[in-house]
């Protein structure tokens, strides 16, 4: 990056390791790095993490034979959404894996003047320039998207960015996806406000393991508009009478406006939200129990439903079998 600090790798592929599905899109910006995802993955995690896509339509030097600035951006543009479309066709989410410093010399960003120049008359001036290219501008200025997190610019050299997409994506303009729907479903509220419509678990490499982590999709609706913005908990236990082995703590999509604001729901709109639960690299190998709750403050809701509910106020989703560590 020309800058005289290391960039932090692990620490970006650790948060990457952390969040993402098997069925997630994964994009790493340029495409020259993706070595050094591909060389800490196995570093970070026990879990087989997916493949990532890559762009090599913008090769560096390449200026599709214009001298214009704003005439290569576009030739770019042009090659870049063939690629994206093709990558994204059927995702419900995709997190961007990106090092702004190198993706700024395939895919330069604009200036605070270039910007300010197509701002339409009426709306706030940009106060800075661009940082990511076109790439990362998907997930900068998320459009029919919801934003679910990342590392922002608390690392050095390289960040991760989220975006959901409320239906999976299609490729074909004006045509809409499909509503994601639960591998598993119930038919339970709580606290007369949340609809649990069910759920998906889905383990890298066909596996929960010590030392990797529990991927679950929840999906929701509202019943009514929520009074609240709750957090949502999963425990995983044995004794569930005592605190739990490996848990996932709170809002959805990373509390990220707006579908990470429970307030906002509208009833019957369906929302689905990617968790994951993080297993401990000595958790001893077995089966343990899987609950879910939601919560304000110091008060869990009430659970109605035909399921198998504990202190009437922790879902149990089933049991799970985790496997220990292979070295």
């Amino acid at each position: 990056s020309g800058d005289a600090l290391k960039e932090q790798w692990r620490e970006a592929v650790q948060d990457l390791a952390w969040r993402i599905h098997p069925d997630d899109l994964l994009l790493i910006h340029p495409y020259y790095v993706a070595n050094m995802y591909a060389y800490y993955a196995p570093r970070v995690t026990t879990d087989t993490l997916p493949q990532p896509q890559t762009f090599p339509v913008f090769a560096q030097g390449d200026t599709c034979g214009e001298t214009d600035p704003a005439e290569i951006r576009r030739c770019w543009q042009r090659r870049y959404e063939p690629f994206f479309n093709q990558a994204a066709q059927g995702h419900k989410r995709a997190l961007l894996l990106i090092a702004p410093d190198h993706a700024r010399t395939v895919d330069p960003p604009k200036s605070l003047a270039e910007l300010r120049a197509e701002t339409p008359a009426g709306q706030p001036l940009p106060t800075e320039a661009d940082r990511y290219g076109w790439v990362g501008l998907r997930f900068q200025y998320p459009q029919k998207t919801w934003p679910c997190g990342g590392t922002g610019t608390a690392l050095i050299g390289v960040e991760v960015m989220c975006q959901s997409f409320p239906e999976t994506f299609s490729s074909q303009a004006g045509l809409p996806g499909t509503i994601p729907q639960p591998a598993i479903q119930v038919d339970v509220t709580f606290g007369n406000e949340l609809h649990l419509r069910g759920f998906s678990l889905m383990p890298h490499g066909g596996r929960f393991q010590a030392g990797g982590t529990l991927p679950i999709t929840l999906y929701w609706s509202a019943t009514v508009p929520p009074s609240e913005n709750y957090r949502i908990f999963l425990h995983l236990c044995q004794d569930c009478e005592q605190p739990p082995v490996a848990n996932d703590d709170g809002p959805p999509l990373g509390g990220f406006a707006p579908a990470g604001l429970t307030s906002t729901w509208l009833p019957g709109d369906p929302l689905h939200d990617e968790r994951v639960v993080r297993l401990p690299a000595h958790l001893p190998a077995g089966r343990y129990m899987l609950l879910l709750g939601v919560y304000s403050g110091d008060q869990r809701l009430a659970i109605v439903g035909n399921a198998q509910i504990l202190s009437a106020n922790r879902l149990v989703l089933g049991e799970i079998e985790v496997e220990a560590v292979k070295r």
